[in-house]
């Protein structure tokens, strides 16, 4: 459920998300971000920093 939720949380259920409170929250969570262009920018930075991190412990 949570790969589904992660990879595309469009495709998840309401009655999926209704019984598990941690979908809940993250299904909140990505509201709030989706919502908010800060949040958005915050996001986008912290993947970018994790992928930067990966691959320089590549390297």
């Amino acid at each position: 459920m949570w790969v589904k939720f992660i990879d595309k949380p469009g495709e998840v259920k309401m009655e999926e998300v209704k019984g598990d409170k941690a979908l809940q929250k993250a299904k909140k969570l990505l509201e709030d971000i989706s919502e908010n262009e800060y949040e958005q920018d915050l996001a986008f930075k912290r993947d970018l920093f994790l992928k930067d991190k990966v691959a320089i412990k590549a390297t």
